[in-house]
């Protein structure tokens, strides 16, 4: 989640009341009218009529104003509205009866979502000390697929079977907001062959990238765009071979040049092919291509074999591309089976490291909690991941300068698994370092 931005409590209206402690230990002095300032420490209040309304119009009472409006200094104006609402009630009339919510810098339209003080948000001994919340998401994934159509795929109807589930995998509403490439080889054009192994050639997007939505196609364009291409293709004719080393690094090379540029996502590999390489080196090859791609550039590879490929073959790979194991998938009922690997992919790829939120942050007062098929967890803090253990846990990226939250590998397996899941960052409460058993 993009955090750019910090929104803190002021504790409004009555003289004499202790200012409440806003987000991140800022302590603003108490006045019965902060709200209509700003502190000395530039802080001001939220700007409604910028950020939610257009407002501004002259009166000289409030009925002259729209609805959820007053009148104010001859100009129609809001302290809040439903939607963005203030740690209070929000009247009808736009005042806030309650906390105002304050800001530390302006807002662009460009700006993602921000983070607002409230501990309602938050239950169990986390609410008597929590002072802000923000919603944790994983990183979102862009997938590169490349899909082998050498001439054996015309056997059995295996490329029938295989991109039937691939298709499925495509218009499946758990897909949406996944970023898709799309690549096959070899082809008829040239360069991407048992004979030329240009890389650059056989990792050209037939499809290029886009992300798909919940929308079906056509409302949905990439998925309408890659059904199209996948249905007017056909396996090679004979004579091409099988290039799987030259179609593993072109994706590879376009992965790492993705992620050299979107460093919020992850970008990913998916082969999926019948056979062994024919062409564009032999299986050591294939390894030392995943290989690099993963340890030096931290992208992995995921290897889908059907039905003429060798399993130990798609293991190596896999182990390599640091994804553990191949998928072997036989010809008895390919679509399923093909579309349940790629389920179980999206879920595996989507990583466990989300954003840190923004601004002064108490590293020491940062807690997670977890909810998994609708029952909340609290996760402890560890030092790294050598310090992961079975219970729900996470660790920073650096402990000296984070900017990250990494979940334990069990407790992102969890979370990968479940259908819904929701992370939250607990801000202002003692970090726990015991985390509670997730079920199993």
């Amino acid at each position: 989640m993009n955090q750019t931005q910090l929104l803190l409590s002021l504790w409004r209206s009555v003289p004499g009341l202790l200012c409440a402690p806003v987000l991140l230990g800022a302590l603003l002095s108490c006045s019965s009218k902060k709200d209509e300032g700003s502190d000395s420490s530039g802080l001001k209040p939220i700007d409604v009529c910028v950020s939610a309304l257009k407002c501004g119009k002259d009166c000289s009472k409030t009925s002259d104003c729209p609805s959820g409006e007053f009148c104010s200094d001859s100009q129609c104006t809001a302290e809040c509205t439903a939607a963005l609402g203030c740690n209070g009630v929000c009247r009808p009339d736009g005042h806030c009866d309650g906390e105002r919510q304050m800001q530390a810098a302006t807002p662009s339209e460009s700006e993602g979502d921000v983070l607002i003080t409230d501990p309602s948000d938050v239950s169990g001994d986390l609410a008597s000390c929590a002072t802000g919340t923000a919603n944790g998401e994983m990183t979102p994934v862009t997938m590169y697929v490349m899909f082998d159509r050498s001439s054996s795929m015309r056997d059995n109807d295996k490329w029938g079977r295989a991109t039937a589930g691939l298709e499925q995998f495509l218009k499946a509403k758990e897909s949406a907001n996944l970023s898709v490439v799309y690549g096959v080889f070899p082809t008829e054009t040239g360069g991407c062959n048992k004979d030329e192994c240009v890389a650059a050639t056989c990792g050209e997007p037939l499809v290029p990238l886009g992300t798909l939505t919940a929308d079906s196609a056509p409302g949905d364009a990439q998925e309408d765009a890659l059904v199209s291409a996948i249905e007017a293709d056909d396996p090679s004719g004979g004579g091409l071979g099988t290039p799987t080393g030259a179609a593993m690094q072109g994706a590879l090379d376009w992965a790492v040049q993705y992620q050299g540029g979107h460093a919020d996502e992850s970008a990913v590999v998916v082969l999926v092919t019948d056979g062994e390489p024919d062409g564009c080196g032999d299986i050591g090859e294939l390894e030392r291509i995943a290989s690099n791609g993963f340890m030096v550039n931290g992208i992995r590879t995921y290897a889908i074999g059907l039905q003429g490929s060798q399993e130990q073959t798609m293991d190596r790979i896999a182990q390599a591309g640091g994804t553990g194991q191949g998928i072997f998938i036989g010809n008895g009922d390919a679509t399923s089976d093909l579309l349940a690997a790629l389920n179980t992919i999206r879920g595996e790829a989507a990583t466990c490291n989300i954003e840190l939120p923004k601004g002064d942050v108490d590293l020491n007062n940062v807690n997670v909690t977890l909810t998994l098929a609708g029952k909340a967890y609290d996760l402890g803090r560890v030092d790294d991941d050598k310090a992961c253990a079975d219970d729900g846990a996470w660790y920073y990226d650096d402990n000296d300068n984070p900017t990250r939250l990494l979940l334990c590998p069990n407790t992102c397996t969890a979370v990968q698994k479940d259908t819904a899941p929701e992370i939250k960052i607990v801000l202002g409460c003692p970090r726990r370092t015991t985390g509670a058993p997730l079920a199993r």
